[in-house]
């Protein structure tokens, strides 16, 4: 044996190594073209998946992200013979090797990134619970989600009008009102007025003085007819009881708004339906929760309890704009039932209330 001979040269590492150590840009040049190839199809799927802003598209982003340095390595020249040169891997282990490292990437790219996701979602809250302000989907006003077709017409076909008489006394968590009202801030609106508000009364206090804005406004509307006044009490006694049985009441009031670029009023009829399709949507989200709700526009007609100068200041609806005045729809009570299912739904055919123009059945 030689002990004076010179040992053997070290395996070169491929240039994907060398250009840890050394020059980037030299390393691209050097490269054969499938490894230009691949690098260039996944940073361009890279940027494709991060402009998405979709949950499958930031999980396709992190899975990328750890499959490209893994990719590139294995794509270059002489990576694959230099890995088995070193402690005589083979080329399974080498595969293996560099697929481990790939899944090693991904989920320290996942962790990183559901951690930062995690902090700046606890700090806004945070910052949203010192100023009072609702935290989570409701804080961020985003749009629900949209399911699936047959779970849609299902929900909608469930959706009941159940009389508060018939409310069991379950709470409502307020968490439940600000997913309903989000939903309702989502409903159509022509001029982009949003002419929707609502005054929320939840828990007994809330509804205590709701209560006693019936009673004060109706002692004043009948003042000096003691028989009426004394029938509209046995009434307002009864109604009395029933709301114990509630969770919350939505005051719905219409705002009189200019429409934003025209400067101008829209129809009234316009922003009632605006109206309307926001206490649908809120009902609608009712239902999926779980709860139940009615809408009552007792006391709005002329004369009644509702039209009351102190109540329509309470509730914000004393406003006017151009000339139009604000309008109080009603009152939407939301509560839980268990006997709903006596709630037997009914529909006349929707074939003797539709006329079709220019298809026949089964066409498409």
């Amino acid at each position: 044996m030689n002990f004076f001979a010179s040992p053997p040269a070290p395996p070169t590492p491929p240039p994907v190594l060398a250009a840890v150590l050394g020059s980037p840009a030299q390393f691209f040049h050097d490269s054969s073209d499938e490894s230009k190839l691949i690098g260039t199809l996944l940073v361009a799927l890279l940027l494709l998946l991060r402009s998405t802003g979709t949950q499958l598209g930031r999980n396709l982003l992190l899975l990328c992200m750890g499959l490209l340095p893994p990719l590139l390595l294995l794509a270059a020249p002489g990576t694959l013979s230099f890995l088995r040169s070193l402690d005589g891997l083979d080329q399974p282990h080498a595969l293996s090797a560099i697929f481990i490292l790939g899944a090693a990437l991904v989920i320290a790219f996942s962790f990183t990134g559901r951690a930062a996701a995690a902090s700046r979602a606890a700090t806004r809250d945070a910052a949203a619970r010192v100023n009072g302000a609702p935290v989570g989907a409701a804080a961020r006003d985003e749009p629900p989600t949209t399911p699936p077709t047959a779970a849609t017409a299902r929900l909608i076909a469930d959706r009941r009008s159940v009389f508060p008489k018939d409310f069991s006394g379950r709470a409502v968590p307020r968490a439940v009102l600000e997913r309903m009202l989000l939903s309702a801030n989502w409903a159509p609106t022509h001029g982009k007025t949003e002419p929707w508000r609502f005054v929320v009364f939840h828990g007994p206090t809330a509804l205590a003085e709701f209560h006693q804005l019936r009673v004060s406004a109706t002692s004043r509307a009948l003042e000096g007819r003691p028989d009426a006044l004394s029938a509209a009490m046995v009434k307002l006694d009864k109604q009395a009881a029933e709301l114990r049985n509630v969770g919350a009441v939505l005051a719905i009031v219409l705002k009189r708004r200019r429409n934003p670029k025209k400067d101008k009023l829209m129809p009234e009829w316009e922003e009632v339906a605006a109206c309307a399709c926001a206490v649908q949507n809120a009902h609608l989200q009712c239902t999926a929760e779980g709860y139940h709700g009615y809408w009552s526009t007792g006391g709005t007609d002329a004369g009644g309890w509702a039209t009351d100068s102190a109540v329509l200041e309470r509730l914000g609806a004393a406003g006017e704009c151009d000339g139009a005045r604000d309008k109080l729809l009603g009152f939407f009570y939301v509560g839980h039932s268990d006997r709903v299912g006596t709630y037997k739904p009914k529909r006349e055919p929707i074939a003797g209330k539709v006329d079709w123009v220019g298809s026949s059945a089964g066409e498409d």
